[in-house]
């Protein structure tokens, strides 16, 4: 059994260890389940916060 180790390593040396499959990452990700209008709601009302954001910031 392999224990946890967490010694820093560079980014570069991590993404080359998962290319050449010395380190594999797990498939944890779900199935997509959100309806097509809920995505298109979450999308619009999250762009129409940063746009008011955006011109709140701009306008001082």
């Amino acid at each position: 059994m392999s224990t946890f180790n967490s010694d820093k390593e560079y980014l570069w040396k991590t993404l080359k260890q998962i290319e050449e499959g010395v380190i594999q990452l797990p498939a944890f990700q779900r199935g997509w389940i959100w309806p097509d209008d809920h995505i298109q709601k979450i999308i619009a009302s999250s762009l129409s916060t940063l746009s008011l954001r955006y011109r709140t910031s701009t306008s001082q």
